[in-house]
């Protein structure tokens, strides 16, 4: 925009606007929004756009990490932001659009960077290191563009890295796993390896070499996740063509996929997926690191929450055994609680009561085991009642008078 020559809408980077903008123009500007996010800071840039352009045509002022700004401070911008003077231009940076309110967003052109294609990558990172005349392996700046995720900024740096400690000499997979701190395939491989044989001995071992050289556990578990991942595609797509765009494998680690494609089945690899997954979202809040990554290797290794604790049975996973239930004895009913009923006079009759009186003294005397203990001290009408009851709960019919 500040071009004096533009080409089809890019820099023609030989124009006086190009070169001083390549020096460092004044006329632009980055804030930091995470250091500079209160209302203070807006009201000073609100002050400071009034002002005409030294040597450009616009002022750019690019806003990094725009969501960490507070309320206030977006509150106080919303009203440049809605009528801009006309030598101003606002770029608002952040990986987090969805936490920008929507007062700013539908005010604002967007504009969404993908990540870089590895092969991409790879032609950028290898262009790069031939003009600093460092010797980059293909395999190595394929790694390189994996751990990267996409960013090529982190690439580059990482690149930096490995061309100061390279020292001049060829930079291979095994120097960039070194400067990044991440553990070899190798180490992956055995890991996946031993936890699909169920071996506990051969899995906390490479883990305790690991620790011993200094190895980030955190980035071991991210390494586990992206391992399960490519088995989890290869297993699901083995002859897709598409799977190979939807991961990064060299071509040296092809042959140990395929061999452990074959041993795990789907429901192991998304079991593990979930257990890696929750460890890792863990793991920065644990104080030993290397304990939470054991653990983590462990209980991959087990289809059960409990295990044999014996040395000479450590290597054979149990399920728990199953705990008797205790039975439980009825309680018995008590009977229910009889209606009131009206008081007899004497023009009531007395001989209904006087033959249901005498049916259940002889039922008494006949199942006195199968009464509730309470009926025996019950009053004579209530006892009628009693009888009742238990005569409907074994399904005979009583009719009532």
């Amino acid at each position: 925009m500040n071009c004096l020559n533009p080409d089809g809408g890019n820099p023609c980077l030989v124009c006086t606007a190009c070169l001083a903008i390549d020096d460092g123009a004044q006329d632009i500007s980055e804030i930091d929004a995470a250091s500079n996010r209160g209302i203070d800071d807006a009201r000073m840039l609100r002050e400071e756009i009034r002002y005409a352009p030294v040597a450009l045509k616009y002022r750019v002022y690019i806003i990094d990490e725009v969501h960490m700004l507070t309320t206030e401070a977006f509150n106080a911008l919303l009203k440049t932001l809605e009528e801009p003077p006309a030598h101003v231009v606002f770029i608002l940076a952040t990986t987090e659009n969805h936490k920008v309110p929507l007062t700013i967003l539908s005010r604002c052109q967007r504009f969404e960077f993908k990540r870089i294609l590895t092969s991409d990558s790879v032609a950028y990172l290898t262009q790069v290191a031939r003009k600093e005349g460092a010797k980059l392996v293909e395999s190595a700046a394929e790694l390189i563009s994996r751990l990267s995720d996409g960013g090529m900024r982190d690439a580059l740096s990482l690149l930096e890295t490995c061309i100061s400690v390279a020292g001049g000499a060829e930079i291979t997979p095994e120097l960039v796993k070194n400067s990044a701190g991440v553990a070899g395939s190798e180490h992956v491989f055995g890991i996946s390896e031993a936890i699909l044989n169920k071996d506990y001995p051969a899995a906390l071992k490479i883990i305790s070499d690991l620790h011993n050289s200094s190895k980030d556990m955190g980035r071991l578990l991210q390494e586990l996740i992206r391992h399960y991942r490519n088995l989890m595609l290869l297993k699901l797509m083995p002859d897709n063509p598409d799977t190979a765009e939807m991961i990064v494998i060299v071509s040296e680690e092809s042959a140990a996929y395929q061999k452990l494609t074959q041993g795990y089945s789907l429901q192991q690899i998304l079991k593990n997926l979930e257990v890696i997954e929750e460890y890792a979202e863990k793991i920065p809040r644990r104080a030993d690191k290397r304990l939470a990554a054991e653990m983590c290797v462990v209980q991959m290794t087990v289809d059960s929450g409990q295990w044999i604790v014996d040395s000479g049975q450590l290597n054979k996973p149990v399920m728990s055994p199953q705990t008797p239930q205790p039975q439980v004895q009825p309680q018995p009913i008590a009977p229910p609680k009889p209606q009131s009923l009206p008081p007899m006079n004497s023009t009531q009759e007395t001989a209904p009561w006087a033959s249901a009186l005498a049916t259940v003294s002889r039922l008494e005397a006949e199942t006195p085991a199968e009464l509730p203990p309470p009926v025996a001290e019950l009053q004579p009408v209530e006892k009628i009642y009693s009888f009742i009851n238990l005569l409907k709960q074994k399904g005979i019919e009583v009719k009532e008078r």
